[in-house]
This record gives structure tokens, sequence and C-alpha cells, in this order.
């Protein structure tokens, strides 16, 4: 901060050299580097972390469904900064049944699911994943990620439509979330640069919803 007060400091120094104008515009060209210079810093902490060591394996080893009764998800995930997650080794058990999550931390070329599955699923498993991902959604930093994690969610209940036929409560629920989402257009851009099909996501959740 010193640094910042001394370079305003020899711009005031020279005020009477120049004009008014270039006076205002070096001031708000420094505004502007140390803001940039700010985020940098707030971007990069992110990935820095003096927890980054990953104990979580040591209580909870996924996916064990039993552990979590009774504990905070919080507990057998790192969520302290990203470096903590990509070395998490619960972490990189999700990643592998979950490889979209990969898109956390650098672009991978695979596809969404655009058609439902239907095939035989186990209820407190889905219901697991769904509390997992969702806890991360709500602790992970970036929009863009809260948005890549919503679509692996998605993903998850396309590839289990008996699943959203049987829990239509639930399914009505992803539904509204889903339309909610889709009026924010930084969200549309996202799921368009991950090439998800959302309207396709929409009509399949809808279809999986008995007519009363």
């Amino acid at each position: 901060m010193s640094n910042h007060l001394e370079i305003f400091e020899d711009i005031y120094n020279i005020k009477d050299n120049i004009t008014d104008g270039q006076f205002l515009s070096l001031n708000n060209k420094i505004k502007v580097l140390i803001q940039e210079n700010k985020d940098l810093r707030n971007s990069l902490s992110k990935y820095v972390n003096e927890e980054d060591v990953c104990t979580c394996s040591s209580r909870y080893i996924f996916p064990d469904i039993f552990n979590l009764i009774e504990n905070d998800i919080s507990e057998f995930f790192c969520v302290q900064s990203y470096l903590g997650m990509v070395n998490c080794e619960n972490f990189k058990r999700l990643m592998e049944k979950f490889p979209h999550l990969e898109n956390i931390f650098r672009r991978i070329d695979i596809p969404f699911v655009e058609k439902p599955i239907y095939q035989e699923y186990v209820k407190d498993e889905i219901i697991l994943i769904n509390e997992i991902l969702l806890f991360f959604i709500k602790n992970v930093y970036e929009k863009k990620d809260k948005a890549i994690i919503t679509f692996v969610l998605y993903d998850l209940m396309i590839k289990n439509a008996n699943f959203m036929k049987d829990y239509q409560f639930y399914t009505k629920l992803l539904i509204k979330k889903f339309e909610e989402l889709l009026e924010d257009e930084e969200y549309i851009q996202i799921a368009s640069e991950y090439n998800v099909n959302y309207t396709r996501w929409i009509d399949i959740m809808k279809s999986t919803i008995v007519q009363e």
C-alpha cells in the first residue's frame, strides 16, 4: 500500500508541469492498475493455502455413504483453496466418477449427456452425490465453476431418468431451479461454452413428470 501512496505523491509533485486533463488521466490509470493488482492477488490466493495437505481420506473414503449420516460434508472434502481441492483424495475420486468436474481446473473434451438414460439406480448414492455437489456449488469461488458443478449434477439426473420419474417433487424443483438459472445471461453463456444442451435437458426433465 505504501508503494501505491508514493505513486500518487509522485504524480501530485508533477501536477504543475502537466495539464489538469493529464493529471486526472494518470490518476485514473493508476487506480485501474491498483485494482487489477488487487484482483490478481485475490485470484491467486484461492490456489494457495497453508492447509493444502489433504487428510480427508483418513475420515471418509468416497463414495462410502455411511460416514455422512451424522457428519458435515465439509469434514470429508478440501475446500480451502483450488489447490486443496485438486490434491484432495476424495475429490480426486469424485472426479474419477464425474470427469466433467475437471473443467474446474482445465478444459476437457468430454460432452455432457443429451439423451435420458433409464437405468436402475441406488437411491442413497444419488442423494449423497447430490448433497456433495450442492455443497461444492455453495463453496467454490467462481461463478463459472459453480455452473460447471451444476451441469454435472443435472448430467447425473439425466443419466438417472428413472430416479426423476420416481421422485416427482424433487424433479419439479430441479426444473424450477434450472429455469431460474437460465434467466441469467452469463449462465447461458457458460452453458454454451461447454456445449450444454440446456433446452434439451429441460425437455427431458419435463418428460419424466407424470401429468395429473
